[in-house]
């Protein structure tokens, strides 16, 4: 008994000791937000049941290219993991200005109403190219797969509800403005409400 009893001593003094030296060792914190990579991204669209097409950018950066329908609208979006931004991007284009065409200041307008309406997504015109796009982005911080299919869903539906601001079949037929019609000022609006 004697014995046993030294033994569980000692397997008890061992056994704080390796407590003790595991509390001593510096933890390195809490493990940081994980990001998702191309590779982790590609298998996510398909996990969703897309089937994305890998594109390079100019600058050699990847995107995915994936696409959808629904009744009112055949679509297609590239998604793409920016390291250097920490962000995940969609990006909706739906066409370029040709030649002398020009924006109805009426869509422009709308559509910059429409920015103050939406969650992640905001309509951009890029003056180089001449694009109209919808565009979004989410933190690349522990994403998942519903997150991914939020900014889709969103993107897609907004692009639906607005085909009258992007399609230029759809835009009204008179000429645009260059510049919009002056705005009576303050007095002017006073006098002509007045009784």
């Amino acid at each position: 008994m004697c014995c046993a009893h030294r033994l569980l001593s000692a397997a008890l003094a061992a056994l704080s000791l390796l407590v003790l030296a595991l509390m001593a060792v510096p933890s390195s914190g809490a493990a940081g937000p994980v990001e998702l990579d191309n590779a982790g991204l590609v298998q996510m669209l398909e996990n969703l049941g897309y089937e994305p097409k890998e594109g390079k950018y100019p600058n050699g950066n990847p995107f995915q290219t994936i696409a959808g329908a629904t009744p009112e609208l055949t679509w297609s979006a590239n998604l793409s993991v920016n390291p250097s931004t920490h962000l995940i991007w969609l990006e909706m284009n739906f066409w370029s200005l040709q030649g002398d065409q020009k924006f109805p200041y009426d869509v422009l307008l709308e559509a910059l109403e429409r920015n103050f309406q939406l969650d992640t997504m905001r309509y951009v015109y890029l003056k180089e190219s001449r694009k109209f796009r919808l565009a979004g982005s989410l933190p690349n911080r522990d994403i998942k797969p519903v997150q991914i299919k939020a900014l889709i869903d969103e993107a897609v539906n907004e692009a639906q509800q607005t085909q009258h601001l992007w399609n230029p079949n759809k835009w009204r037929q008179q000429p645009a403005k260059d510049e919009p019609a002056k705005a009576p000022d303050q007095e002017e609006a006073a006098e002509q409400e007045a009784p």
